[in-house]
């Protein structure tokens, strides 16, 4: 059989088990484990079939590479970072098996989407099918909140504080989730010229926002917010509409702004008593954390050491969290300010090399690149809200955002044509 047609029909398995992943995303952790690992598989076989055909061609062997993309080089320097932390841990295995099981996954998903969606058709695919979970879940949050009381799909039960959170297993996981949703329905919302799907895809967008605000999760708040304001002002800059876009702009906010200020008047007290003893918690145990950045500065103390070790270090036994809930600090923690300054690397070239290629590709293809930005305004809400909370130690959350700046990274390399082939 022709190797093109061999790796053809192993791309479209990835492509099936990576479009099973982000169906069964705020469902099953089981099904997203099963689909990465089913995903490399057909990805090692894959390439086991170019390795021996190029072997008899006697071309040069370098078919066990991942494909180039934007992000190649911030991510080869950040697992170096993390393997020289993992080596100078005196937690070698623990920092091992979190670098094998928990981020090396990250990477995994990144790169199956960059070499596997092979035109913005895939991308589609991908969104459209994120779509519909995402619908699926927030109705689901409203059925749990005014109607059962519990989730349709998991069976789990309102936060006894009456905080949604759907087939999560927190509000703040619904709320981390919901972040890049309504980003992508916002660019979504954009790309409709038809007055009903407007006013339809308007409807989705508020009913995100109203279960958005019951999760009660003020980071995933703030990161929508800002989000919403990074797409609008994006696309002041793109577009260069000024007025009209300054209204939707004054209208978005004016409803965000008088829906959380409804919130927080129905709830009085008890919404603005839990925010303060939350914000109380959350800076007590930034502060007994700082001490372990400060024993280990550049290179931390390695992968998945953050909650045994904390225990030592902890000063207030009233409380005892298993993460810093702060990603970013967890992160220091654990890789030094090195890994967190090469983890930082990637998120800004993600933002600047996706500004930059909307703006330039937007002429080509309009519809692709509101998708994209709405995919990048979701993805800058999602790394606020982190700044907040546990989302890079969440496995669906975690695996959720890798997955959407694999999609941003594979739309930009062949739409745009703004990545050259050596540019990595």
């Amino acid at each position: 059989m022709n190797i093109v047609l061999i790796t053809s029909r192993i791309d479209a398995g990835i492509r099936f088990f990576l479009y099973v992943l982000i169906f069964w995303l705020p469902y099953s952790p089981a099904v997203i484990e099963v689909s990465v690992v089913a995903g490399l598989f057909l990805w090692i076989l894959k390439h086991c079939f170019i390795f021996f055909h190029q072997l008899k061609q006697e071309k040069d062997l370098k078919c066990f590479y991942p494909p180039s993309s934007i992000l190649n080089k911030p991510i080869s320097f950040f697992i170096i970072i993390c393997i020289i932390s993992i080596m100078s841990s005196a937690f070698f295995e623990q920092a091992l098996h979190g670098f094998i099981s928990k981020t090396l996954e990250w990477f995994i998903i990144y790169f199956l989407i960059i070499e596997t969606f092979k035109d913005k058709k895939c991308v589609y695919i991908a969104v459209g099918i994120f779509l519909f979970t995402a619908v699926s879940t927030v109705l689901d949050g409203l059925i749990q909140c005014y109607w059962t009381h519990k989730d349709i799909f998991s069976g789990h039960i309102l936060d006894p504080d009456g905080r949604v959170n759907a087939s999560f297993r927190t509000p703040n996981g619904l709320g981390g989730y919901l972040t890049i949703v309504v980003g992508i329905l916002l660019g979504s919302f954009f790309t409709m010229k038809n007055g009903f799907w407007r006013i339809g895809f308007g409807i989705l967008i508020g009913l995100t926002l109203w279960v958005e605000f019951l999760t009660y999760s003020r980071g995933s708040w703030i990161g929508i917010i800002l989000g919403i304001m990074l797409f609008f002002g994006c696309f002041l800059v793109i577009e260069k509409q000024w007025p009209k876009s300054y209204v939707y702009l004054l209208v978005v906010t004016t409803i965000l702004i008088f829906v959380l200020f409804s919130v927080v008047m129905i709830n009085g007290e008890d919404t603005l008593g839990l925010a303060r003893r939350t914000a109380q918690w959350r800076l007590g145990i930034w502060q007994e954390s700082l001490p372990m950045v400060k024993d280990r500065p550049l290179l931390g103390h390695g992968l998945n050491t953050y909650m045994p070790l904390f225990q030592f270090y902890r000063n207030n036994f009233h409380y005892n969290p298993t993460y810093a809930h702060n990603s970013f600090l967890q992160l220091a923690c654990e890789v030094g300010l090195l890994g967190l300054a090469a983890y930082l690397s990637i998120i800004l070239k993600l933002f600047y090399k996706t500004i930059i290629g909307v703006k330039e590709g937007m002429v080509r293809d309009p519809i692709l690149g509101l998708i994209l930005l709405g995919l990048l305004s979701g993805v800058f809400s999602y790394f606020v809200q982190s700044f907040f909370d546990t989302n890079f130690y969440s496995l669906q959350l975690s695996v959720y955002v890798w997955y959407i700046m694999g999609l941003i990274a594979a739309g930009l390399s062949w739409q745009y044509q703004q990545i050259k082939p050596n540019d990595n």
